[in-house]
C-alpha cells in the first residue's frame, strides 16, 4: 500500500521533533540578529547584543540579557567592546530569571520578554523609548520584572520596534513605549514609559495581540472582531482611514467581504 502524503511528512519531521523533545526546548523567539529559546525551563540567548554604538568603547544594548562573550568575528579587534557585542555565538542563560518558571519568550527588534507560569512579565533590552515599562529609558542588561497593577496576570506579550503590548488573563491590554504613530491607542502620540491601559475594549475581551514594527498594533476579541490603531501606512489598517493617516485610538477593522 502506498503511504499517504501525511505519513511521509510525519516521517520526514520525526528526527526534528525527537531532537526538540530530547533537548527540552519549549519555546523560541527571534529579533534583530538575536535568538531566545526556553530549554528545560531556562531562557537562553545568542547572537548580536549591539543596538546602537555611542562611542568606540560603549553602546546601547542589552538585548541578550546577559554578559557578552569574549569573541569577535574574524578580522575584528578582539579588544573592541563593540566588536565583542556584535558576535555572541555561545548560548547562555538570560540573567534575572532565577527561580522563575518561564513558559513563553518574546522578542521585538531589540528587546526581549519572558512570561512566567504565574503570569509575571520580565523584560530586558535597550529600552530607549520606555518600551520595557519601567518608568525610564535606561537599558537593562538582565531581565527585570515589569510592574503592572495589582492582581494583573499576563497571558501574552507582543513587542514591536520600540513599543510593547501586554495582554492580561482577563482580556485587557496595556501598552508602553514609542507612540509617535499612535500605536498605543491612547489618543495621543507621546512616549509612554509605564504600562498603560488601552481604552476602547469596554465590554469586550481581547484574546490575541500583535505589534507591528513601528506603524500599528492589532487586537483580536473573543467575538472574532479585529481592532487596530496606529499609522495606516499602505492601508495596513484596511479602509478605516485614508492611507498614511494616524489612527490614535483603537477602531474596528471591517471583515473582508466574500
Amino acid at each position: 500500500m502506498k503511504p499517504s502524503r501525511s505519513l511521509l511528512l510525519l516521517l520526514t519531521l520525526l528526527p526534528f521533533l525527537a531532537h526538540g523533545l530530547s533537548a527540552g526546548i519549549s519555546d523560541v523567539a527571534g529579533g534583530n540578529h538575536h535568538t531566545y529559546w526556553i530549554e528545560d525551563g531556562i531562557v537562553y540567548s545568542t547572537g548580536q547584543d549591539l543596538h546602537k554604538a555611542t562611542g568606540p568603547s560603549s553602546y546601547v544594548g542589552g538585548k541578550l540579557g546577559r554578559p557578552i562573550d569574549d569573541k569577535v568575528l574574524p578580522g575584528k579587534d578582539p579588544d573592541s567592546l563593540l566588536a565583542r557585542a556584535d558576535y555572541n555565538p555561545s548560548p547562555r542563560p538570560v540573567r534575572g530569571l532565577d527561580g522563575q518558571t518561564v513558559v513563553k519568550v518574546a522578542s521585538g527588534q531589540n528587546d526581549g520578554a519572558a512570561l512566567t507560569a504565574g503570569g509575571l512579565l520580565f523584560m530586558w533590552g535597550p529600552n530607549d523609548h520606555g518600551q520595557l515599562g519601567l518608568g525610564d529609558t535606561k537599558q537593562r542588561r538582565e531581565a527585570v520584572r515589569v510592574p503592572l497593577p495589582d492582581g494583573v496576570r499576563v497571558r501574552d506579550v507582543a513587542i514591536g520596534n520600540a513599543h510593547t503590548l501586554v495582554l492580561s488573563e482577563d482580556g485587557r491590554v496595556y501598552g508602553m513605549g514609542l507612540n509617535r504613530n499612535g500605536v498605543l491607542g491612547l489618543g495621543l502620540r507621546e512616549q509612554i514609559a509605564v504600562p498603560t491601559l488601552i481604552p476602547g475594549f469596554e465590554g469586550k475581551q481581547v484574546v490575541a495581540i500583535a505589534a507591528a514594527q513601528n506603524s500599528h498594533s492589532l487586537f483580536l476579541t473573543a467575538s472574532g472582531d479585529l481592532y487596530g490603531c496606529g499609522r495606516n501606512a499602505a492601508h495596513a489598517l484596511a479602509d478605516v482611514a485614508e492611507k498614511g493617516v494616524r489612527v490614535l485610538r483603537v477602531v474596528r477593522i471591517p471583515a473582508a467581504e466574500p
